[in-house]
């Protein structure tokens, strides 16, 4: 099976505005990617969450993941998460989860829990769709570490949650 190479979709991001979804596909299908990706970043990106089950058939190119920042403590954003990424996604793209650090003042163990019970919730959404979790260390997150990230994955135990290694954060 020859291996996909998709871009990530932060390059379309700039200070004169963003590419539309159409134009990012041509550009991204011109320069030879098999696959994209989106990062719900702001409105006009969960406005495009509805495009990532049909964006092969529409514009050519597949959406392969949706990347998302809940923050760590406020399981709102887990539940949005849960009630709207995923059943757009429709185990069409995997998700990939960059935690943000807590807006309060939390104790690191009300922390993991709240992340625990966030993890739970998005993967009981997951497994209705079949979708597969991926935890993003990202730097300067509340998860910011791989070796932190596998650690919370082998304490969920679940086989559709698993870890996302970015070479641009580990450097």
């Amino acid at each position: 099976m020859p291996m996909k190479f998709y871009a990530m979709d932060t390059c379309f991001y700039h200070a004169m505005g963003n590419y539309k979804w159409s134009t990012r596909c041509e550009i991204l299908k011109e320069l030879g990617f098999d696959a994209t990706y989106i990062s719900l970043f702001g409105k006009e990106e969960w406005d495009l969450l509805d495009l990532a089950s049909q964006s092969e058939d529409r514009y050519g190119i597949p959406v392969e993941a949706v990347y998302v920042t809940p923050e760590c403590t406020d399981l709102k954003t887990w539940q949005q998460v849960a009630n709207r990424v995923l059943p757009a996604l429709d185990g069409s793209a995997e998700l990939e989860l960059a935690i943000m650090p807590p807006t309060g003042e939390d104790s690191e163990e009300d922390i993991r829990s709240i992340v625990v019970d966030g993890l739970h919730m998005i993967l009981e959404a997951a497994e209705k769709t079949n979708t597969r979790v991926r935890l993003y260390p990202h730097l300067g997150f509340w998860l910011s570490s791989t070796s932190q990230a596998m650690e919370l994955a082998r304490k969920i135990n679940n086989p559709l949650l698993g870890v996302m290694f970015c070479g641009f954060h580990w450097f």
